[in-house]
């Protein structure tokens, strides 16, 4: 797996938003993050359905809203690639380098908190 520190998803959301890319369709963009994911060796071609959100373009507004719909794509969309997708299945946390993720299922978002 790419051990690497950056976030793929991230660059190219930054990229869309600064026009760089353009999609036609919210499946184009999924296609294109899914494919960035795999070739580049972020996520195993064996767990990419667990892949799982919404976009909401929001006319006149400089920003893409994603709504990840589980934990596992929450941190992937966050930079965070556990090994394991075993080790988060099936769960609402993840803890990681003095990290510690909840995904808040009702509002579809990631809490993140520093451990001490």
């Amino acid at each position: 797996m790419n051990e690497n520190n950056d976030n793929p998803i991230k660059e190219l959301l930054d990229q869309l938003l600064l026009n760089d890319y353009s999609f036609n369709s919210t499946d184009e963009l999924r296609e294109t993050i899914e494919h960035i994911l795999v070739n580049y060796d972020y996520v195993n071609q064996s767990d990419i359905h667990y892949l799982d959100f919404d976009v909401e373009f929001v006319d006149g507004a400089d920003f893409i809203r994603i709504i990840p719909h589980n934990l596992i794509t929450a941190l992937w969309f966050s930079g965070v690639f556990p090994k394991s997708t075993n080790t988060v299945l099936n769960k609402n946390h993840y803890k990681e380098h003095g990290t510690y993720y909840s995904f808040n299922e009702d509002e579809k978002e990631l809490i993140i908190n520093k451990l001490r």
